[in-house]
């Protein structure tokens, strides 16, 4: 999971409408030529994609903690009373 956010995150181009320049369709391959990229990185930048990872993770989970609360609110207003 992790290697796909990374391989799919480095390709996004949000210059050119989100278009992804160097990804290349399949997802094994695009995989293999980021980590042939990546593999001799330095700890700053080992560093830079903890960071970006970890923030990633907090936002998805804020989204779907805000979600979920507000799907429960929703079904428990449509719950027949007793």
């Amino acid at each position: 999971m992790v290697l796909r956010y990374f391989t799919i995150a480095e390709a996004y181009d949000s210059s050119n409408n989100g278009l992804f320049e160097s990804y290349q369709g399949k997802v094994l391959s695009s995989m293999n030529k980021f980590m042939e990229l990546k593999k001799k990185i330095s700890q700053e930048e080992i560093e830079v994609f903890k960071k970006r990872f970890n923030d990633t993770v907090e936002k998805v989970y804020s989204v779907l903690e805000r979600t979920l609360s507000e799907s429960s609110m929703l079904l428990d207003r449509w719950k027949v009373q007793d």
